[in-house]
């Protein structure tokens, strides 16, 4: 372990005020770029130093990507384990030893997005709700949301706010019906069922009483009211509680979060103390300038003033353009720009309020030559052949995970058609089986057709002997396994055309990916790196996928950029009806005050340039429409800007391909 006074090294005297406050609770208000994790890790580090057990720390942040960041730092510290990571695999770990308190079993299958919506789709088919009627994504949102409010299918009925409860309290009530027949969970019941037994099973709090007596929390602006009582429950009883998060920076109220669980802790947590972080280590004072008048709007906040020793910096540039093609043209201009003063791909980011506007701008990167990546479209893991193979071992994992039975029962083709499939899921129900139950029923039936039995028996029986072989196998020979018994890249290879072959090689990568998952956990029992792997594969957000070394320029949603930094920002399309947003132009004065946050958010993202622009008109879903600046343009002051219009005289098209040297792929989804 270093030297105490070592971990001080860098600390201004508001972040070492942070680190070193003893009493509890503590609120740390942290703006952008003021080295919150770099307080939050050396607050760990330094009650490890004060004599507190590694093991009665817990730190809940909320991506993989910031769990790993503060895993290393602590790590380079002190040799001690500490429990750090994300509000889902936290709450997953709980489950996975107390689900039995609860009624759930403890091999249960986490669904994604995708996942839901099929379960919703299947549901309203069941109650005979036709889509139009109400929107299958509109319910799984909506479910979503009532989970993080810890509302049952019954207080939504109770509820009453809209007037489509009558499709949607039905099927919320089939859906959860179905998730426990399936023994499976959604992401929002990783939090909420983890509520539901502290509150319910008084013994098991108090394990994690003694277990956690002092937690940390990074974000703790963006966390949800479900998120609050797991917070609340866990440090209730010792008040040994440090959060850190930024108001201004609580952009994800779409989903739950409220900035309002930050501003009213000193409530919760009588006596805390409140410590502001304003000294910023990535932007200059031109760009925090104009961040900072911006946010100044907003009246629901804690005031805050960031500053910067990194000099005034240039001028903001703001460009007008006439049409959204001359705006993509102009990022053209500025990247190849930025590419002549020594500025690589990776170091420039475009941000954009909703990933509709990305069409014009991929255009133009592509007609370019220039290397992209958009954070956020077509994950690695959303993939059909992906998809497909991860049902495959979720199923070895759980046999009664009727969701991704139905995906893979008939993948690659075996014969078993919708009317076999509907057959086997009435059997299942009236018997009280899971689908994978009936289908060894169905194959040993007298009456079943001989050639049915025998696809039947030879797919109840691959599935049992992968079920044995996950206890004994590596996960890379059981994905193997898998893929050779299945047949599956063998049909795909039977296919030869190049969307088949394209999945060959995205199954090659993935299979490259198990294996690297596995040499991380040499040592371990097959059947523990088996379950860790399919817990990862759960738990990827869009961002952990991205990765900031590659060399593409970016593309990415505002919503995107939390925990980001770019030494080259580009704001497009800063106009009304985009930012702000047109849904929140036309209601609550909150949504109004939550889009300024995400300007803010976008700003201070930029450590050296940041270039701001419009277009006076711009084609919406095929129509052409008269545009107008974003009022938040008119709130950062005129002598930060630099202006200019429609001007590419020192630009000529095509010099790029040689002078500027992008080259290699084109173009990469995350």
């Amino acid at each position: 372990m270093n030297k105490s006074n070592d971990i001080f090294a860098n600390l201004n005297d508001r972040q070492l005020e942070a680190v070193k406050y003893k009493s509890a609770p503590l609120l740390v208000l942290a703006g952008a770029g003021s080295g919150k994790t770099r307080v939050l890790t050396t607050r760990i580090v330094y009650m490890i130093q004060s004599g507190i057990a590694p093991e009665e720390i817990l730190a809940v942040t909320f991506t993989n990507k910031a769990a790993k960041e503060m895993k290393a730092r602590v790590a380079r510290q002190v040799k001690s384990p500490v429990t750090i990571g994300t509000f889902h695999s936290i709450c997953l770990g709980i489950l996975r030893k107390n689900a039995a308190h609860i009624a759930l079993a403890g091999d249960f299958t986490i669904y994604d997005d995708k996942d839901q919506l099929s379960i919703v789709k299947d549901c309203m088919k069941s109650l005979d709700i036709d889509e139009k009627m109400i929107s299958p994504k509109q319910v799984r949102e909506r479910i979503s949301r009532y989970k993080d409010q810890l509302q049952s299918p019954k207080e939504a009925a109770d509820d009453e706010a809209n007037y489509d409860d009558a499709y949607f309290v039905p099927i919320y009530q089939k859906y959860e019906e179905r998730l426990k027949s399936c023994n499976g969970l959604d992401f929002g019941d990783l939090i909420a069922k983890t509520v539901l037994l502290f509150s319910t099973v008084p013994e098991v709090l108090e394990t994690y009483h003694r277990q956690f007596r002092h937690i940390l929390v990074d974000e703790y602006q963006d966390t949800n009211f479900a998120q609050y009582m797991f917070i609340n429950q866990l440090a209730g009883k010792h008040r040994s509680i440090t959060v850190v998060g930024d108001p201004d920076q609580s952009i994800y109220e779409w989903r739950g979060a409220s900035a309002e669980n930050m501003l009213k802790f000193e409530k919760d947590f009588k006596g805390a103390k409140v410590i502001r972080l304003e000294q910023n280590y990535r932007s200059t004072n031109t760009i925090l300038k104009a961040a900072n008048a911006v946010i100044a709007r907003n009246s629901n906040r804690k005031p805050k003033n960031l500053w910067s020793e990194k000099g005034e910096g240039q001028l903001i540039e703001l460009y007008r353009a006439q049409t959204d093609r001359m705006e993509a043209q102009n990022l053209i201009h500025k990247i190849l720009m930025a590419k002549k003063e020594g500025y690589r791909p990776k170091d420039m980011v475009g941000f954009y309020r909703t990933h509709s506007q990305s069409r014009v701008f991929e255009e133009e990167l592509r007609r370019n030559n220039i290397p992209y990546t958009i954070v956020g479209n077509v994950k690695f893991y959303a993939r059909k052949e992906i998809k497909d193979l991860l049902a495959y071992l979720k199923i070895i994992c759980n046999a009664g995970d009727e969701v991704n039975l139905l995906r893979i029962i008939n993948t690659p083709k075996r014969s078993i058609g919708k009317t076999t499939v509907e057959k086997l899921r009435a059997l299942g129900h009236h018997q009280g089986l899971s689908l994978y139950e009936a289908i060894g029923r169905y194959s040993q039936e007298p009456e079943t057709p001989q050639r049915l039995k025998k696809i039947l028996s030879h797919f109840y029986q691959m599935i049992r002997i992968f079920r044995e072989s996950s206890q004994v196998l590596p996960l890379s020979g059981l994905l193997q396994t898998v893929i050779d018994t299945t047949g599956y890249v063998a049909a795909l290879e039977q296919e030869n055309t190049l969307e088949s072959k394209i999945r060959i090689e995205n199954i090659r990568e993935f299979f490259a990916s198990v294996k690297e998952f596995e040499e991380s956990l040499r040592g371990e029992e097959p059947s523990n790196v088996f379950q860790a792997y399919l817990e990862f594969i759960s738990l990827q957000t869009e961002i952990d996928t991205w990765h900031e070394e590659d060399e593409f320029f970016t593309l990415m949603t505002l919503h995107s950029a939390k925990g980001l930094e770019f030494p080259v920002v580009f704001m497009l399309g800063m106009e009304e009806g985009l930012l702000p947003h047109a849904n929140a132009m036309n209601a609550s004065f909150e949504e109004l005050e939550e889009e300024r946050r995400l300007c803010y958010v976008g700003f201070t993202r930029a450590m050296e340039k940041l270039y701001l622009s419009y277009a006076m008109s711009r084609r919406i879903f095929g129509y052409t429409k008269r545009q107008h600046p974003s009022r938040f343009l008119y709130e950062v002051p005129s002598k930060l800007l630099n202006r200019t219009v429609d001007d590419f005289s020192d630009y000529n098209d095509g010099d790029h391909l040689d002078d500027y040297g992008f080259e290699g792929e084109k173009v990469r989804y995350y």
